[in-house]
């Protein structure tokens, strides 16, 4: 123990600290709740779902998931508080503290506790109410567990607030991608067409007519031509690329071998990668540092950009005006798909190629923005994590 603090902690199970109301809970069908909608939050084992015009419960109580995929993943937080009036169904367990358990406290030291072991089935992961009791936890004094929930609490400000601070960026993107797409930059003139008010000196051409290239990544089956970081050459799947961005936290790569046998499907900077399968459309262009890397039934756009700007291309296709084109040129059932032939049907603006590229100076500032914020709000969610195994397990004490 740090800081000179003598008094022991208890080692408690969750059932010894906290009373169940479980018994309370009643689910309602969505055909019921969508005839009593109101200003009540309704909870489920994740968090609300709906409000309807009625509640079962009234103060201040934890909520902890009892079945669902993230009980056995931990992928989320597993609890949360819930304050005031409120329905609850049977997917959460509901519990308030003793008087020797602040609530703060325990929602923060269930949510760092590793409880799979209390976790039964597997198709349908479950935390009933007698394995939830065993559970297992550090109780140090109450003035300490006060104390401890204070701080954590204003991390958790802070994060909140970073994502506050996010989704504002978010908004402010969208409205000024809508202003900019269809006001431009300076404009006076401005003239009606197909996809509505745009400069007069605008065009609206099909993507045909701007592409210099456009083709399907590898196709053929890679894996077994997988290799190693240091010796093979990049491959971006369609789940790497997201709004904007390229997503490689998670990649693969294929051996020099294989990539020399498919040269003609090589990136190249600048390229428009844009999802084939899954989430059509959305797209991302390839930075200079990934130039010659290969893609896997990827959509490739390769532009003559002394013409075109590639990352004006991007942001009209991730844009609403773009989207909306996408959804309208997809095909397939569940699995919706996005291929050549029909992006090729797609209109784009096309403005001046100097226009083009103040409009992605103006929208960058704004990436560069959310970017740091982002950036800011993964150092405050590892500060989170690291506070809470020191102060949750008592390697660091705080003073009283």
């Amino acid at each position: 123990m740090v800081d000179g603090n003598n008094v022991v902690w208890n080692k408690v199970k969750f059932g010894e600290i906290t009373n169940n109301h479980d018994r309370v809970r009643v689910p309602l069908k969505s055909e019921d709740r969508s005839k009593m909608q109101g200003e009540y939050p309704y909870y489920g084992a994740q968090g609300i779902i709906d409000y309807i015009n009625d509640f079962i419960f009234d103060g201040e109580y934890l909520l902890i998931a009892e079945d669902g995929e993230n009980v056995k993943s931990q992928k989320n937080d597993i609890a949360l508080i819930a304050n005031g009036q409120f329905w609850v169904n049977n997917h959460a367990h509901v519990v308030n503290c003793t008087d020797n358990c602040s609530i703060t406290y325990l929602l923060y030291a269930i949510n760092a506790t590793n409880i799979r072991p209390y976790v039964t089935g597997s198709a349908q992961p479950k935390l009933n109410q007698d394995e939830l009791n065993k559970i297992k936890l550090n109780l140090p004094p109450l003035p300490e567990q006060k104390k401890i929930a204070d701080i954590l609490s204003t991390v958790d400000e802070a994060i909140q607030n970073t994502k506050a601070q996010i989704e504002k960026t978010k908004e402010l993107k969208r409205g000024m991608m809508q202003k900019l797409f269809s006001e431009g930059i300076g404009h006076t003139e401005f003239k009606d067409g197909k996809l509505g008010r745009i400069p007069k000196e605008w065009e609206v051409v099909k993507y045909d007519k701007v592409v210099k290239k456009l083709f399907v990544g590898i196709a053929t089956s890679t894996t077994e031509y997988y290799d190693n970081e240091d010796t093979g050459t990049l491959l971006i799947r369609n789940t790497n690329i997201k709004n904007g961005y390229l997503d490689l936290s998670s990649v693969e790569h294929i051996t020099k071998a294989f990539d020399d046998d498919n040269t003609k499907k090589r990136l190249r900077t600048g390229d428009v990668l844009s999802v084939r399968t899954g989430y059509p459309g959305i797209s991302a262009v390839v930075p200079v540092e990934l130039d010659g890397s290969q893609s896997f039934t990827t959509l490739v756009s390769r532009f003559d950009q002394s013409i075109v700007n590639p990352y004006f291309v991007c942001y009209q296709l991730n844009s609403e005006l773009g989207r909306s084109q996408i959804k309208n040129l997809q095909f397939g059932g569940q699995q919706q798909n996005l291929n050549v032939g029909s992006l090729r049907l797609l209109d784009l603006i096309v403005p001046p190629k100097e226009e083009q590229d103040r409009i992605v100076e103006i929208l960058k500032v704004v990436d560069n923005k959310k970017d740091n914020l982002d950036q800011e709000l993964k150092l405050q969610i590892d500060k989170k994590k690291g506070l809470m195994q020191k102060l949750l397990t008592g390697e660091v004490r705080v003073k009283i």
